[in-house]
């Protein structure tokens, strides 16, 4: 009470009530400085929950400093303020009060491994500090009962239920529309918002607010909540949240998290917490400048981590392993599910295990994402699900390992592994420096600005409909790495590592489509059917150039143009070096063109291994006046034709190295060749 004096307390009394309490400094200026130098160097506070106390609290100052303490465990305590921290009494109503009369800027101290239960949500005042020692808030068993009268939008707030028994005023509720499956429900249609039970009569509950959805007779009522809501600047540090998931059969992801930051704020800090068996999600991010650091997470039914509308989050140090185990709970994305409008977000050393992604729903309107130094393994998914829409990327030394473990978590995906994402609209990507094992595919569809560099990948990569890309410096092992059409890219400086195969196209130009001003150079590649390949489907081919490549024991072709409708206008092989090896067969081409307008020059194609049989150095299979040019380029070893040309097709075969033959010569133009 303001004003009021209390007698000075002994050092015994101090340390027992010190001993298993709740603390909570606070600098409310309204109360009254009593006394200085005690032990404390704090005033002490003492909340009274129990009814039969008239006085409601009782102040004890000292230093300028108010001291809130909330018992816990000891009988006297019990006994005087009505608190338990056993768990095995519902002690909601009193740790909200304490939140609120402890008010702005305080600092509480729960029980060192208290358990409080609870059966709705606890609200921080602004820049409240939560010290939570360990201390657990536990979710109390689920209710859920159907509704016998029917609900109309907005207007109702007294509804019947078939059982209300369980139900107590200042429980929390949401309800949700009969026959609509719950992984279908949307929020504010067939879901509603969260409602507080304000009065019971028999069956017949009042609500703090009318229901903000339509629910006819045998609708579902379920007891459901934030169980900590962090308002302006608030934090909180070492608080355990047991979510009882066993216990509970219904959670969406509107209405059911462990904590929850206040849009209505800035500036949270969760530190150094622990979310385990939750039912739904575990935080949720609507506000901007949050730090969400060094937490835990398991056997979480929806996602770990869920930011919406907020700038600014910061994820660092957290680790999380089997979420997103009940995929009814909705927007089931990943350990850190990133939905709309959320811009700056700094994602960083983390590790994750057993979720749908690492992170999932980057898509939309958001943007500005840094993914750095994280480890996310087996996956149920892909390591990193982006979607249309979302720009400016920076995903760097990251370690994915093992994904699409269960792809029945996310399904309807055309691809699932490392890096996924489909028809990308968006831009400034760059995804640098991780170990990849799984695909990367990325598919654009008016994307620009993509660049995959330094990357080691244990799968296949592909790069599709981008506009400004690079595709440089890679370490693919054991799959090809193939680009849809695009425009104004360079892959170069990759190593394509397919040592013993036979079948597959190393690097490809694959699609129905237009390339143009694309590079393929310095790349190194071993093994496969054809190292460098421009398809039959392709539609254009503008500035097209393959240079400077080094292809060893291809199967089939080094350099394969199998195209011969495409449109023109300059496609240049220059300055590659081609050698065969052990599983090269008996008719393999070094280099073999059949599109018009093209110049192969400065290559060197070398035979060292197997037989001539009918292999062939330069092999060009062309209609009549296509204008093709073969120059200056030199094959070695025994090839059934160094050159091969098509007869009368106008082909321009000057200044070339052989030591061997150039075949059809007739209605060709041949000069300047040296035999060695």
């Amino acid at each position: 009470m303001a004003g009021a004096k209390a007698a000075p307390l002994s050092f015994s009394t101090v340390a027992n009530l010190l001993a298993d309490a709740v603390l909570v400094y606070s600098a409310m200026p309204d109360k009254v400085v009593v006394g200085s130098g005690d032990i404390l160097g704090a005033g002490v506070f003492r909340y009274r929950a129990a009814a039969s106390n008239a006085v409601d609290h009782h102040l004890m100052t000292a230093g300028g400093v108010k001291l809130y303490v909330l018992p816990t465990e000891y009988g006297w305590a019990t006994a005087a303020f009505g608190i338990d921290s056993t768990g095995g009494t519902d002690v909601t109503a009193a740790l909200q009060k304490v939140h609120a009369v402890a008010g702005e800027g305080a600092t509480i101290l729960y029980g060192f491994g208290a358990v409080y239960l609870i059966s709705a949500g606890i609200s921080t005042s602004a820049r409240q500090r939560v010290v939570a020692n360990g201390a657990t808030l536990k979710r109390r068993n689920q209710i859920v009962t159907a509704t016998t009268t029917a609900i109309t939008a907005n207007v109702t707030n007294q509804v019947t239920v078939a059982d209300a028994s369980a139900l107590t005023v200042g429980m929390e509720v949401a309800f949700a529309q009969q026959g609509v499956a719950r992984a279908s429900l949307v929020y504010g249609s067939t879901l509603s918002a969260v409602r507080r039970v304000t009065a019971k009569v028999g069956n017949e509950i009042t609500l703090n607010a009318a229901v903000n959805i339509n629910v006819g007779v045998g609708g579902t009522c379920a007891l459901t909540f934030t169980s900590l809501k962090l308002a302006h600047a608030a934090e909180v540090d070492g608080l355990v949240l047991d979510g009882n998931r066993g216990n509970w059969t219904w959670a969406r992801w509107e209405v059911t998290a462990e904590i929850v930051t206040d849009a209505a704020g800035n500036d949270q800090t969760i530190r150094n917490c622990f979310v385990n068996a939750s039912p739904g999600e575990g935080f949720t991010v609507y506000s901007d400048n949050v730090c969400i650091d060094r937490s835990r997470f398991s056997a979480v039914g929806g996602n770990p981590i869920h930011l919406s509308g907020s700038d600014g989050a910061r994820i660092v140090f957290n680790f999380a392993d089997d979420a997103n185990i009940d995929t009814a709970v909705g927007h089931a994305d990943g350990f850190v599910c990133i939905s709309d409008a959320v811009t700056d977000t700094l994602v960083h050393g983390n590790r994750a295990k057993r979720c749908i992604s690492g992170i999932g729903s980057f898509d939309n309107s958001n943007s500005d994402l840094t993914v750095t130094d994280n480890d996310f393994r087996d996956m149920y998914g892909s390591g990193f699900d982006l979607g249309a829409g979302a720009a400016r990327l920076v995903f760097r030394g990251n370690r994915i390992y093992n994904c699409a473990t269960d792809t029945s978590k996310k399904p309807g995906k055309p691809y699932y592994g490392a890096v996924v994402g489909i028809n990308l609209s968006g831009g400034d990507y760059l995804i640098e420096g991780n170990y990849l094992d799984g695909v990367v595919v990325l598919t654009a569809s008016g994307g620009k600005r993509l660049n995959l560099t330094g990357n080691q990948v244990t799968n296949e990569v592909l790069i599709a409909g981008w506009s400004l890309f690079g595709i440089i410096g890679n370490d693919v092992t054991g799959k090809p790495l193939r680009i849809g059409q695009g425009a104004n890219g360079r892959v170069a400086r990759n190593l394509i590592n397919l040592s013993g195969d036979t079948s597959t196209l190393a690097i490809s130009l694959y699609a129905t489509g237009a390339y143009e001003n694309v590079d393929v150079e310095e790349n190194t590649v071993i093994g496969g059917a054809y190292g460098v390949s421009i398809g039959a489907t392709a539609t254009a081919l503008n500035g097209v150039c393959v240079a400077r490549n080094r292809l060893s024991g291809q199967s089939s072709r080094g350099i394969s143009v199998d195209n011969t409708a495409a449109a023109v206008e300059s496609l240049v092989i220059e300055d590659n070096k081609i050698g065969t090896g052990v599983n090269s067969g008996a008719s393999v081409n070094g280099i073999l063109i059949k599109t018009p307008n093209t110049t192969v020059q400065r290559n060197e194609v070398v035979n060292s291994t197997g037989a001539t049989a009918s292999r062939v150095g330069i092999n060009v299979i062309m209609a009549a006046a296509n204008k093709v040019v073969v120059k200056d380029n030199v094959t070695r070893g025994p090839w059934a034709n160094d050159i091969a040309l098509t007869a009368n097709a106008g082909i321009f075969a000057i200044n070339n190295v052989i030591d061997g033959a150039i075949s059809n010569q007739t209605g060709n133009t041949v000069s300047g060749t040296v035999t060695i």
